[in-house]
């Protein structure tokens, strides 16, 4: 973890190790925001003496511009999944080429029950598309 360019001297590093972890698990869409924010509180009421509310602001910050870049990784990597998965769908490829086009279009950014799920919701589409050109 490298530290954000906002971070002070006296802040703890435990506590923005922290808000990484939660941002992280806020932008995948797995925790909400206001309970993270929750929990950093509580971590940063346990570390900190000095400036409690400094801390506790440039924490949250960096938890939200984590959890903003990782929502943005995971729209980017789902559009282009869709970009390299559809075609395939179209042609109505097998299941196990679809998630190697899935997994290459994702460059590790959603885990593979992730993909599974997001291949199956594109092979449903393409199918009720084709069934409407018919």
């Amino acid at each position: 973890m490298s530290l954000p360019l906002f971070f002070h001297p006296s802040d703890p590093p435990d506590v923005f190790r922290f808000a990484e972890k939660l941002g992280r698990v806020v932008g995948r869409g797995d925790f909400a925001l206001h309970d993270a924010r929750a929990a950093l509180a509580l971590r940063a009421c346990e570390s900190v003496s000095d400036d409690l509310l400094g801390t506790l602001t440039r924490a949250t910050w960096h938890l939200r511009d984590v959890a903003e870049d990782v929502s943005r990784q995971r729209d980017r990597a789902l559009r282009e999944i869709r970009r390299s998965v559809w075609p395939l769908a179209l042609r109505r490829a097998p299941g196990s080429e679809m998630l190697r086009a899935a997994r290459m279009a994702s460059r590790s950014v959603l885990r593979e029950d992730e993909l599974l799920a997001e291949c199956r919701r594109i092979a449903r589409d393409s199918l009720a598309e084709v069934r409407r050109g018919c």
